[in-house]
């Protein structure tokens, strides 16, 4: 596995302290990191396990900290991560597998149970959720989400800031577009264009992504 991301560091912090953020920690926890400290603008959101949250994003506060930014919601994690001034880090959880021929790059989560097989690509800030399958030689772009219990056949190609809901499958050699939403169990049989929803067994195009 090749990591395109800094050196690796053993401290943390996050941005985001929903549910996603959580999962996020289970991970960093699984791979004995230490968290530091989470940053989240939600003020009803005062404590993310033993840690209190601090509702504004400083630059100076653990700066010696990766951050991995915890928001499951593509285009908010996408703004977010333009705005923060640490260096990104990313985390495999320990009972994931990643082939050490598959490359990830920064701010990117692989969560328990997943499989990323050999030649995979996959970008920056991807959230690769429980127990998805991104098989052999697929391209996986930036802030993509490859929700849990999703499968992608060989070689597939997914466009940045493209959700693929849960349990959906896309068979191999076959490309989704950019800023897409598959829907949960769908059957991808055809390449899908940019900006679109689609879902159904067969998916198919319901409307445009607007």
């Amino acid at each position: 596995m090749k990591l395109e991301m800094p050196a690796n560091s053993s401290v943390y912090v996050l941005f985001g302290a929903g549910g996603h953020a959580a999962v996020v920690y289970d991970a960093l926890l699984s791979r004995g990191l230490t968290l530091c400290g989470v940053f989240d603008q939600d003020l009803a959101k005062n404590t993310f396990f033993n840690l209190p949250v601090q509702h504004h994003y400083r630059a100076d506060s653990w700066t010696e900290a990766l951050c991995l930014v915890a928001i499951g919601h593509n285009a908010t994690r996408q703004h977010w991560a333009s705005q923060i001034a640490h260096s990104f880090g990313g985390v495999v959880h320990d009972r994931a597998y990643v082939s050490p021929l598959a490359t990830l790059g920064e701010g990117t989560v692989v969560m328990a149970q997943a499989s990323i097989q050999a030649r995979a690509q996959i970008g920056r800030h991807v959230i690769l959720n429980t127990a998805c399958v991104v098989e052999h030689d697929c391209q996986v772009a930036d802030f993509a989400h490859i929700a849990p219990g999703t499968v992608l056949g060989g070689g597939v190609k997914i466009g940045a800031g493209t959700l693929l809901g849960a349990n959906a499958t896309v068979l191999a050699g076959l490309s989704i577009g950019h800023n897409c939403i598959i829907g949960a169990g769908s059957v991808v049989t055809q390449s899908i264009p940019s900006g679109w929803i689609a879902y159904g067994v067969p998916a198919h195009l319901i409307r445009e992504n607007v």
